[in-house]
C-alpha cells in the first residue's frame, strides 16, 4: 500500500492552511478591497465504540446463557467506569456457523504417530492424543458503547480489548462526531469570521492600513481545504488504529471568504 510522505504532506498542509489574501483597488480613492479566506474546526465531543462477546455452550440455551452473562459482566464494568447505562446498547445474540464448522474438523480422526523404537521390539504406531473439541454451539453479541467524555476514552477502549474486538476490521476504532451538529456549525463560523477579522487587520496594519467596511461574505470552500487534507491523511493511514485520523476527519469544518475594504490610517 502507497504512503504519502512527510515532505508531501508538509507541502499540501503548506498549500492549503495559507489563507488566500488578495489585495485590489476600491471604487473610493485609496482605498483597497483585501480578500481573506478563513476556516476554522470544532472538534467532535463524542465518540462510540463496537465491543464484540462470544458466548459457547454444550446446548444452545448454555451459548445463549453464556453470551447474556458476558453481556451483563461488561455493562457493570462499563458502569463501573463512569458510562451512562442508557449510553450501553447490548446487540441481539446471533448463531455463529464457525463452531459447527469446528466440530465437523474435530471429529476427522486424530493422525497415527509411530511409538518409539526400541533395539528388541518393532516401533509400532499409536494413536496421537486429540486436542479437545470445541463448544457445539457459540453465539456472538455485538455492544455499542457511546462515550461522552473524551477524557476517558482511552479507559473505554481497555475495556474493548479486554473484553472482545470488534467484526469489522479497521472500525475497531472510535466513531467520533458532534452531539450538536447544528451547534457545533454555529461555533466554527463565529470562530471562521473572527479569524478572517485578526487576519484582515494584521495584512491592513502592514500596509499601514486599518479596515474600513466588509463587501462581500461567502461560505465558499477553497479547492483543497482542512477537510480534504484529514480525509486524505486518514485513507493513506487506513489500516492504523490511531486516533488521529478518524478523530481530526470527524471534526466540524467551515470556511468563510470575506472582502473586506481598507484604507491609509
Amino acid at each position: 500500500m502507497k504512503t504519502f510522505s512527510s515532505a508531501a504532506l508538509v507541502a499540501i498542509a503548506a498549500l492549503t492552511l495559507a489563507a488566500p489574501a488578495q489585495a485590489a483597488k476600491g471604487d473610493g480613492g485609496n482605498e483597497v478591497t483585501l480578500h481573506i479566506e478563513a476556516e476554522a474546526a470544532i472538534p467532535p465531543d463524542r465518540a462510540t465504540l463496537t465491543i464484540a462477546l462470544t458466548g459457547s455452550g454444550e446446548t444452545e440455551a448454555a451459548a445463549l446463557s453464556d453470551i447474556h452473562a458476558k453481556q451483563l459482566a461488561l455493562a457493570t464494568e462499563l458502569g463501573g467506569a463512569g458510562v451512562a447505562f442508557d449510553a450501553i446498547k447490548p446487540g441481539e445474540a446471533i448463531k455463529s456457523e464457525a463452531a459447527d464448522e469446528a466440530m465437523t474438523d474435530a471429529e476427522t480422526p486424530c493422525a497415527m504417530i509411530p511409538a518409539p523404537a526400541s533395539p528388541k521390539k518393532a516401533a509400532t504406531p499409536k494413536r496421537a492424543d486429540c486436542p479437545a473439541p470445541p463448544p457445539k454451539y457459540s453465539y456472538n453479541a455485538a455492544t455499542i458503547v457511546t462515550v461522552a467524555d473524551l477524557s476517558q476514552l482511552a479507559k473505554i477502549q481497555a475495556i474493548q480489548s479486554a473484553n472482545g474486538q470488534s467484526n469489522y476490521g479497521y472500525w475497531n476504532g472510535a466513531h467520533f462526531f458532534a452531539a450538536d451538529p447544528a451547534a457545533a456549525a454555529k461555533a466554527g463560523r463565529e470562530q471562521a469570521i473572527a479569524k478572517a477579522r485578526k487576519e484582515a487587520d494584521g495584512y491592513a496594519a502592514a500596509l499601514g492600513c486599518h479596515v474600513v467596511r466588509m463587501t462581500r461574505v461567502t461560505n465558499a470552500s477553497p479547492p483543497f481545504g482542512m477537510r480534504d487534507l484529514h480525509s486524505l491523511i486518514g485513507y493513506a493511514d487506513y489500516y492504523s488504529d490511531r486516533m488521529a485520523p478518524s478523530f481530526y476527519g470527524s471534526a466540524t469544518y467551515v470556511t468563510v471568504g470575506i472582502d473586506y475594504v481598507i484604507a491609509p490610517n
